[in-house]
């Protein structure tokens, strides 16, 4: 929850190893943060079993925004009944019944 002084110098030395015009600039704020992880790593979307009325759309560390807005997209055409044929597989995959046990 809090910066560490191992994190920051390693993130320091990466940063001038890999961004060797950027050695010399100073770094005026620093974060950290709890990262939450599926246990297969892949994103969790859909009803949460047992919990139908409850949607689920999470998941998505290490993934970025790009797969977040795609699931999104996914999760609104599943919720308005209009998944097209070609996304279905991508609602099974990741369907959150898969980890939250059904």
């Amino acid at each position: 929850a809090e910066p560490t002084r191992a994190v920051q110098d390693a993130l320091d030395d990466y940063r001038a190893k890999h961004m060797p015009s950027s050695r010399d600039a100073k770094v005026r704020q620093r974060w950290a943060g709890i990262m939450g992880f599926s246990k297969d790593g892949f994103p969790l979307l859909g009803p949460v079993p047992g919990r139908e009325r409850i949607e689920l759309l999470a998941g998505f560390t290490g993934h970025g925004l790009g797969m977040a807005v795609a699931c999104g997209r996914l999760a609104a055409r599943r919720l308005i009944g209009r998944v097209e044929d070609e996304d279905r597989a991508l609602v099974e995959w990741f369907d959150a019944g898969r980890i939250c046990g059904a």
